[in-house]
């Protein structure tokens, strides 16, 4: 290994060691001398699930290990007092661990980092831990470093261990991984909704007091159990102290039909805990009494695979805590930092022995927490905008979060735990503005801009109006409610001071909602704006029944007077789309050439007229798509018709008596009319007899009447 000026910021090579001349005076050979190995990265596992732990941000740690693999975002560093490290013990021939075993078909990677390793120690490395598997050298380093011109500086690990990525391949894997932690947590929020009360913890006596809480059935899925710590406010930060509870083993852990419970803390008006502190242990009952589950139990893994600790707007968590007496009380520890690498520059940790001193840990007080002691964690927790600080103690489960900082040998073991290990599609959306006159809603209006504003009073992004009139947030937003506030006005506009409230929901084909926001003009001379002679034919693809339901994949033709088709505007995925090419001032014809999936071609031609004294020359068509007809419904059996009814025998037809002389009579006028002869209709009954019958009664009178005549 390299003995290398310990004050060197150094990255991790991780094809191979690259040496240079530098401050130090090493020797140095080029990268393009050097051997690498490139990574297979079809089999580099990008599910969260895979890894042990996860942070968006930092990692540290002055000893001890992480047991399964670790995937970091940024770095990963060690400090001078570094005693002894091991990057995934589990891959270790000799691994003597507690948890749950690795898929080595799967989990092959001991850590995927995005970042550098960093070791200010000059005599102790941190070890990256491998194993044969099938014929294969396992427990890889798996990052795009090897392209760096840094140094590899003090990292035990076999040349074959060392996999080079690319830097698109490591930073999607990475980003997918990110995306999937806040899916999780959204799924778990929607999940710890409390229900119908189900039953009590396990608790003990801790400063005087019986500590148990109620649990509840999930009001979303009865086979989930919430349990609510709920958190106290201290200076303005509400607080959650998790301690000494437990479940029964009969009727919870060992009960098949409750799939997990979800640990949470929450006020009553539903606001989260910013801060949490694990104090305490957690409880078994063995023979009717109550004790600490030791991880050696078998009942250890039973309740790890079940309990998950959902801590969704909580920033930092610790096992530690500030109480400068037995009955004073007890407040989170300071100056925890999101988004710090935990070592400085100097080689010195941060939260090392001299800042513990000043903090407790257990039942101690001030001062306990230099010598670790801290409690140990039974389940996952999922804590993604949180710094994790632990003096000694445990977490058996996983760990999403941004930091992690292990102190005083503390550890991460790998317990399973059975919550999906596919996390549903990231339920974000977006906001887009149309930004338009209030009196001409095609005239679109460019250069205002929008603050992005979520329920808890945060500005969580920027909307900018384009010169097309049209905007978009530039993050994913989570499902929820926002307010649009303006605070730029279109030039020659008003500004509009309407808090505009948006419903960020789930349910629509692209999670898209379209705001239009109209603006009046200044009093005065209107602007008259430069116009180009030409201009663009957008158009907004719907569902026929609900024009919130954006539709993607449609095409149409873009056809001038002459016939000509002038250009082709294809339907993408925020269910818009818009002609490609300038188009001269005319009339245009828009003719669908490709439906959205599983709706009707919409057979009509639409005519769209390009025409000069608009703001920005975009023409807006919302055009909506019907749905395909679904299978037709079987016929019904037709009803049967009923027996025709028999015709009754005809009476004997009274005799005509002698006709007096008959008036001669005019000659007719001919009748426009003509007979038509109507047949009978189904199950219609006609007397026949009776109708010949009184066919030739006239007949004969007719011909007696023209003998008499004649005489």
């Amino acid at each position: 290994m390299l003995n290398i000026n310990k004050n060197s910021i150094t990255k991790v090579l991780i094809a191979t060691v690259l040496l240079g001349t530098g401050s130090t005076g090493i020797a140095q050979r080029s990268y393009s001398e050097t051997k690498h190995t490139i990574a297979d990265e079809s089999k580099i596992s990008s599910n969260l699930f895979d890894y042990n732990v996860f942070l968006s941000g930092y990692h540290s740690a002055d000893s001890a290990d992480i047991e399964g693999p670790l995937a970091v975002v940024k770095d990963s560093s060690f400090g001078k007092e570094l005693e002894t490290y091991s990057y995934a013990a589990m891959f270790s021939e000799n691994a003597n661990t507690v948890g749950t075993p690795l898929d080595f078909d799967i989990q092959k990677t001991a850590i995927l980092i995005g970042g550098n390793i960093n070791n200010y120690s000059d005599t102790i490395q941190p070890v990256v831990e491998s194993r044969n598997y099938k014929s294969e050298k396992i427990g890889w380093l798996d990052s795009d470093h090897a392209n760096d011109k840094g140094y590899f500086k003090k990292v035990s690990i076999n040349e074959v261990q060392k996999k080079l990525l690319t830097e698109e391949f490591e930073s999607s894997t990475l980003t997918k991984m990110t995306a999937e932690m806040k899916s999780l947590t959204s799924d778990l929020d929607s999940k710890s909704v409390m229900g119908k009360k189900s039953g009590k913890t396990l608790g003990e006596w801790s400063d005087g007091k019986l500590l148990e809480y109620d649990y509840y059935q999930s009001a979303s899925d009865s086979d989930i159990l919430v349990l609510n710590i709920p958190p106290k406010e201290i200076d303005g930060e509400l607080v959650a102290v998790v301690q000494s509870f437990g479940f029964d083993y009969e009727s919870v852990i060992d009960n098949e039909s409750i799939k997990n419970i979800i640990v949470t803390s929450q006020d009553e008006a539903g606001n989260k805990a910013d801060k949490v502190i694990f104090k305490g242990n957690y409880l078994a009952n063995h023979s009717g009494t109550n004790a600490v589950l030791e991880l050696t139990d078998v009942k250890a893994s039973e309740n790890a695979k079940k309990v998950i600790y959902n801590f969704s707007k909580a920033n930092q968590v610790s096992n530690f805590f500030d109480r400068s007496s037995q009955n004073a009380e007890i407040k989170p520890p300071k100056d925890i930092i999101q988004m710090d690498k935990g070592v400085l520059d100097s080689g010195d940790e941060r939260y090392g022995k001299s800042y513990l001193k000043q903090y407790a840990t257990a039942s101690g007080t001030n001062g306990s927490a230099e010598y670790g002691g801290g409690t140990a964690v039974i389940g996952s927790i999922v804590a993604p905008l949180a710094t994790v600080v632990f003096s000694s103690g445990n977490i058996n489960g996983y760990l999403f979060a941004t930091d992690l900082h292990q102190r005083n040998h503390m550890e991460v073991h790998n317990f399973w735990n059975q919550w999906p290990k596919e996390p549903t599609e990231p339920k974000f959306g977006t906001i887009e503005v149309i930004k338009h006159d209030s009196g001409d809603k095609e005239k679109l209006l460019s250069g205002a801009e929008f603050d992005v504003i979520n329920e808890a009073g945060e500005t969580v992004d920027h909307i900018v109006i384009g010169k097309d009139g049209h905007g978009k947030t530039t993050k994913d937003l989570d499902f929820g409610k926002y307010t649009l506030v303006e605070t730029k006005a279109p030039e020659g506009y008003e500004l509009d001071g309407t808090p505009h409230e948006v419903d960020v929901t789930e349910g629509k084909e692209t999670n898209v909602v379209t705001v239009e926001i109209g603006n009046s003009q200044l009093p005065g001379e209107p602007i008259i704006p430069s116009l180009p002679g030409k201009g663009t034919i957008e158009v907004i693809k719907h569902d026929s029944g609900d024009k919130e339901k954006l539709l993607s994949g449609a095409e149409f033709d873009v056809i001038n007077e002459a016939g000509e088709t002038v250009d082709h505007i294809v339907i993408g995925k925020d269910g818009h789309g818009k002609t490609t090419k300038d188009l001269d001032f005319g009339k245009y014809t828009l003719v669908e050439t490709k439906a959205p999936e599983g709706y009707e071609l919409d057979g009509t031609p639409h005519e769209v007229d390009v025409t000069e004294g608009k703001e920005t020359n975009v023409v807006t068509v919302e055009i909506g798509n019907s749905q395909l007809p679904g299978e037709p419904t079987e016929p019904t059996e037709p009803i049967k018709p009923t027996e025709p009814i028999k015709p009754t025998e005809p009476t004997e037809p009274i005799k005509p008596t002698e006709p007096t002389e008959p008036i001669k009579p005019t000659e007719p006028k001919k009748s426009k009319s003509t007979l038509k002869l109507q047949l009978p209709q189904t199950g219609e009954v006609r007397n026949n007899l009776l109708v010949g019958i009184g066919l030739v009664a006239v007949s004969g009178i007719c011909i007696l009447g023209y003998y008499r005549n004649k005489k």
